[in-house]
Order: C-alpha cells, then structure tokens, then sequence
C-alpha cells in the first residue's frame, strides 16, 4: 500500500538491487517446489495434453490481449503483459523488477484482478446461482 501511495503521488522510489531480486526469485522457487506433492501426479499422462492445450491458450490470450493493452495504453508490452499474466502478486512483482518492467504498474493491475475475484465474482455467482438452486430446494422439501 505505501508503494502504491507513493508511486500515485509521483515519488520516484529506488530499484531493488539485483542480489534481493535473484534472492527472492529462488525462495519463491523453493516454496512451491515444496508444495509438490508426487503422490498427486499418479495421472499425469492423461491430463497431460489437456494441461498443455489449457496453458497454450492461456497465454495465447495473455498475448494478445497485452498486446492490445499496450496499443491503448501508454505502458510497454512487458509491463502491461506481467499485468494481466495469471499468477501471483508477488511472482509477477518480483520478474516485473527482473525484466525492468513498471513493477507499480503491474502490482496495481494485479491487485485489482486479487479483488476482483475475492469480491464482485462471488457477488455474481450469488446472484446468477440463486434463483434456480432455490427452485430446486423447495421443490425437494415438498416432494
């Protein structure tokens, strides 16, 4: 919040060094290597092209619509690719300072998209579930 305060009110702040950006690129490396768990990858086979297919797409669209954000928008291609790109807060903060992207910029874009989904997305499933899961519960309770 305080770098975002101060980004908004044109205070230029410092770039972090390169050692803290490889520092914390391998602590966020080794955290999720550790969450891995092989017992869980038993099907890995049969989901494997679906993985594939799932993750060429998605960043088929992260291109392109990058692309157009950066063609309407005055931010670099890089910049407005780590906005919208799935992932992480701090992983896209961390390779927005790697790659000398706008790391204000994409930390904004990508706390919106974190309280998107945490706020107005469940307020819309609410509403576009609730009338039919209702009909279907009281017609069970009286049958």
């Amino acid at each position: 919040m305080a770098s975002a305060v101060f980004s908004a009110s044109g205070i230029v702040l410092p770039h972090l060094p390169q050692l803290v950006v490889i520092i914390a690129q391998l602590c966020i490396g080794i955290y999720l290597g550790q969450g891995i768990k092989l017992q869980a990858l038993s099907g890995w086979r049969r989901l494997l092209p679906y993985s594939l297919a799932g993750s060429i797409l998605l960043v088929g669209m992260t291109l392109a619509i990058a692309y157009m954000l950066s063609l309407t928008q005055p931010i670099s291609f890089v910049t407005a690719f780590l906005s919208i790109a799935p992932g992480g807060l701090p992983e896209m903060g961390v390779t927005a300072a790697a790659m000398n992207a706008d790391v204000s910029k994409v930390a904004a874009y990508q706390l919106f998209r974190v309280f998107f989904v945490l706020f107005i997305i469940p307020v819309l499933l609410k509403r576009i579930f609730r009338k039919p899961f209702n009909r279907q519960r009281s017609q069970d309770y009286y049958s």
